[in-house]
């Protein structure tokens, strides 16, 4: 069955979700992070070609550069409540997507 995409992505769009995809998956991360860029980067070439070496090290820039507000955020947020809390919402708010 071919890779489809609920809406239209953009080929940057497209590797992050690769990216995010590679890193869920329990197999993938049973690998080492040598043998995951090597498959991050057939997938690339596969599904968006577009994205070359330059975009791939500005994503990872960017990740880089704004981890840290991004983890400082979650910290204040799981301090406002509990994971238990949090969790409920977050399920509650996908379910009525579906």
């Amino acid at each position: 069955m071919p890779i489809t995409w609920d809406h239209r992505m953009t080929p940057r769009e497209i590797f992050i979700y690769i990216m995010i995809s590679i890193t869920k998956d329990p197999a993938m991360q049973a690998l080492g992070t040598d043998k995951r860029t090597v498959i991050l980067d057939e997938l690339r070439k596969e599904f968006c070609p577009k994205v070359d070496d330059n975009d791939w090290a500005s994503i990872a820039r960017e990740i880089d550069k704004n981890q840290p507000e991004l983890a400082k955020s979650i910290i204040k947020l799981v301090k406002l409540e509990d994971y238990g809390t949090m969790y409920e919402k977050i399920i509650q708010r996908f379910n009525k997507r579906k």
